[in-house]
């Protein structure tokens, strides 16, 4: 059975796929409006099989968020 839709807007296209990042023509603007959002759904596709996990956090503190934001991965 597949996981029922996100609640809210359209999700933006993939950030990773295949190994490796998804093609896409500005993928840090997306990324920002995602980050805006109040609540988003990160989503992992491994192709073995149904299974699900939610996971909170909030370690996104300014400090954590302003020292994480000086490099891209």
């Amino acid at each position: 059975a597949r996981p029922p839709p996100a609640r809210g807007p359209s999700p933006p296209p993939p950030a990773a796929a295949r190994g490796g990042p998804a093609p896409a023509d500005k993928p840090a603007e997306a990324g920002a409006g995602v980050m805006a959002r109040d609540e988003f759904t990160v989503r992992v596709t491994l192709g073995q099989g149904n299974a699900s996990q939610t996971v909170w956090t909030t370690d996104l503190s300014y400090d954590y968020v302003r020292i994480n934001a000086e490099y891209r991965t």
